[in-house]
């Protein structure tokens, strides 16, 4: 089963996401980031399989978090 972090910053777009997300039996959802900041954050607590990241976000960039998270984790897609 792959785990899955959800990145963005638009709560109606992340609701959507985990729906879709929990009805298939092989993804977990990881958590939900509401920025860049939380989504390094939740990478190293949950160290998910895969990080849908929104490109536009606060605090962090979701551009900026994609390069830190590929030079901590090079095993996480995203």
């Amino acid at each position: 089963m792959s785990k899955i972090l959800i990145a963005d910053d638009h709560p109606l777009l992340t609701t959507g996401l985990k729906l879709v997300i929990d009805s298939w039996e092989e993804f977990e959802l990881a958590g939900i980031a509401a920025n860049g900041e939380e989504t390094l954050a939740m990478c190293e607590q949950t160290h998910p399989d895969i990080v849908l990241l929104d490109m536009q976000m606060p605090v962090i960039s979701g551009a900026e978090a994609a390069v830190r998270i590929k030079a901590a984790y090079p095993e996480i897609r995203v």
